[in-house]
């Protein structure tokens, strides 16, 4: 077994008990993974009779090998560098992948599209790896093109959004370290797509920019903190949370220094070592992104017109169809 396929079924292994442990019961249906000798990145989930099956280049690991020691280089230059090995980071990136691909499967994203296959970057279109369809009715009869050309990124944030979560796991003061390690995985995966995706003008590109689902990304981080006091008020029942549950002031503004702002900054480096000018601009300066996240927690779509940088931007759009989406297909709950 190839060194390529044998990482890629360790961070399968990895997913499948990330979500049992998380969930309380196993994924509902094991994935079978393929590899393929493609120096191209690209990666592939499918279903058809025989169950999900996750297809994915080798290509892949040799990207995540690759960016994640350009990028570690470059710490020793900064006072808070992401300390890790590039070989646990690259491994990390690969269970994200995993989870992701999951989520396609447990969100209903066939069901909803009428399609078998939904790929990450544009080779599996050009392979013909996705164009069979499933035999179920098209959910989306009677969208507009418009509506239509958002479908697909809609999808692709939600994946995100669950399978950040898994991966990410609970907060605690005591992982601090970890989160960061995470998140900066995540984050890696959503710069090399654009990547791969500029090499060919974004030519049938179904994912939304490596800015909008970095801002999502850290949105999410930046909320952690939090998180506890809403769980115990959702456990209350209680449409409001306590303010004694809420964290203080101290531990945020720590979390903020040691998490949330160095992730935006590895962000941009990784960015930079994948040459991903693009992804740079999209995400703005700290105090823009900042400023949007702060925008975007708020909830409130009258707000969303003073959002400056291009990823929250293009979030609130998504946002936006989202609802709709949701709305119109009765999948309000996923």
């Amino acid at each position: 077994m190839s060194n390529a396929k044998v990482r890629l079924s360790a961070a399968l292994t990895t997913a499948l008990a990330q979500v049992e442990e998380l969930m309380g019961e196993p994924f509902a249906l094991v994935p079978r993974l393929i590899l393929h000798e493609d120096a191209a990145f690209w990666a592939l989930c499918e279903v058809d009779g025989k169950g999900l099956t996750i297809r994915v280049s080798e290509g892949v690991v040799a990207a995540f090998d690759a960016l994640w020691a350009a990028f570690l280089a470059t710490q020793a230059e900064r006072s808070d560098a992401l300390l890790a090995q590039s070989r646990v980071m690259a491994d990390l990136s690969l269970v994200w992948l995993m989870l992701h691909e999951m989520q396609h499967h447990d969100l209903r994203h066939f069901e909803i599209i009428g399609r078998g296959g939904i790929a990450e970057t544009r080779a599996p279109q050009v392979l013909a790896l996705v164009e069979r369809h499933v035999a179920r009715p098209n959910l989306l009869a009677g969208f507009g093109p418009a509506e239509m050309a958002k479908v697909d990124p809609c999808l692709e944030l939600q994946a995100d959004h669950d399978a950040i979560e898994l991966l990410i796991d609970a907060y605690s003061t005591e992982e601090w370290k970890s989160l960061r390690h995470r998140a900066a995985a995540v984050a890696a995966m959503m710069v090399l797509i654009e990547v791969e995706d500029s090499r060919h003008g974004g030519a049938l590109s179904t994912h939304p920019k490596a800015a909008t689902r970095i801002f999502q990304l850290l949105g999410h981080v930046a909320e952690m903190p939090f998180l506890p006091a809403r769980f115990k008020a959702e456990a209350r029942g209680a449409d409001t949370i306590d303010p004694a549950d809420l964290p203080h002031e101290d531990e945020v503004r720590a979390f903020g220094e040691a998490v949330t702002l160095p992730l935006y900054r590895d962000s941009i480096g990784l960015a930079a070592a994948a040459g991903a000018l693009a992804v740079q601009n999209d995400l703005g300066s700290a105090e823009a992104f900042f400023d949007d996240i702060e925008i975007a927690s708020v909830g409130n779509p009258r707000h969303f017109r003073r959002l400056k940088t291009a990823g929250a931007k293009q979030w609130a759009d998504f946002v936006r169809t989202n609802v709709t989406i949701l709305e119109r297909l009765g999948l309000a709950d996923l």
